[in-house]
């Protein structure tokens, strides 16, 4: 690839969805981590042992095609679960994400197979951290619009939740 070009895929994934900050060290469950983001004010959805919240949707800048979604998962069970995919008509591709800082350099890639949530713990997909990729979007997100997605769980199955959409989310400012 040329450096241009590359650079130009980083700026845009870095827009999208991924700020400059330092993500968790591990791709997995992560304790409550207290960041600076503000969250729309969301219901909790309850499925099962597992209770989603903090979730929203990042708004694209101009006519954008990529973007980010967040959110926390809770297991209160005693047995482990795993996010394992997620899907959303608003997006021709939707995949799971891992970011991590190696010195200055941003290294991004599909967790192929998901996220775990340890009983008793919590996964918390964050700006600056791991993340759910929109890609291919068919349509910019709006500040104030809802998207739908369907989580789906190794043991819980498929959730469905509305994401609202914000252009407040950062974790650095940004």
């Amino acid at each position: 690839m040329k450096p241009i070009a590359a650079i130009t895929v980083l700026a845009l994934l870095a827009g999208a969805g991924c700020s400059r900050e330092p993500a968790s060290d591990h791709a997995g469950a992560q304790g409550d981590t207290k960041s600076s983001v503000s969250w729309p004010v969301v219901s909790d959805v309850v499925a099962g042992d597992l209770t989603i919240s903090e979730y929203a949707a990042r708004a694209t800048l101009g006519n954008g095609t990529t973007s980010a979604a967040y959110l926390k998962v809770t297991n209160a069970g005693k047995t482990d679960d795993s996010l394992l995919s997620v899907t959303c008509d608003c997006a021709t591709s939707v995949s799971l994400h891992t970011m991590s800082m190696d010195g200055n350099m941003m290294n991004m890639g599909e967790a192929k197979d998901g996220f775990p949530i340890p009983a008793g713990q919590s996964l918390s997909l964050t700006p600056g951290g791991n993340h759910i990729m929109l890609a291919g979007l068919k349509a910019p997100l709006k500040d104030g619009q809802t998207k739908t997605v369907v989580l789906t769980f190794a043991r819980t199955g498929a959730v469905k939740v509305d994401l609202p959409v914000t252009n407040t989310l950062s974790s650095d400012g940004m």
